[in-house]
């Protein structure tokens, strides 16, 4: 049995909008809530862990080549970087197009909610590490590892899912 780059995209890809629309309202309710929020965080990034174990179970997925799990880690991620790298650069060229930001970002809310309250958090972090100096190396770091940490996360989830197969 063979499963293809596409099945795995597509496991990864309905598990993470599950996912986050489950968290999405508690995400909502605890933007800026302190230590509350921080272990929200965590537990939004550690799910994936979860839920990469129970689509390999379900699934019944075989272990992976090493370019498919390449390709299960960075086509997530790369789609990710994207979409929030986007979104700063309307931000933070051409004068700020915040509409522009806006339409971009807000989906996220929904979209990516475990990314964005990681990324938030990150930011709130590095703000009181900081004390009001530059955030764009925390932001670049942010954006890079909230793009990163769930589709990695998953993958190494579905990877402890795999049904080992008996040798005859």
């Amino acid at each position: 049995m063979k499963t293809g780059n596409a099945a795995r995209f597509g496991g990864f890809a309905a598990a993470h909008l599950l996912w986050s629309l489950v968290c999405g309202i508690p995400v909502m309710r605890m933007l800026g809530t302190g230590p509350d929020a921080r272990a929200l965080a965590a537990v939004g990034m550690l799910g994936y862990l979860l839920l990469g174990w129970v689509v390999a179970r379900f699934c019944h997925w075989p272990a992976p080549t090493g370019t498919q799990g390449l390709f299960a880690v960075l086509l997530p991620a790369g789609i990710a970087w994207l979409w929030a790298g986007s979104t700063a650069l309307c931000l933070y060229v051409s004068g700020g197009s915040v509409i522009v930001a806006a339409a971009l970002g807000l989906p996220a809310f929904f979209l990516a909610s475990p990314s964005v309250l990681f990324l938030y958090e990150v930011m709130g972090a590095a703000g009181e590490l900081l004390g009001g100096g530059d955030p764009q190396p925390w932001l670049t770091a942010a954006i890079f590892l909230a793009g990163l940490l769930p589709p990695l996360l998953f993958f190494l989830g579905s990877l402890l899912g795999i049904k080992k197969t008996e040798t005859a």
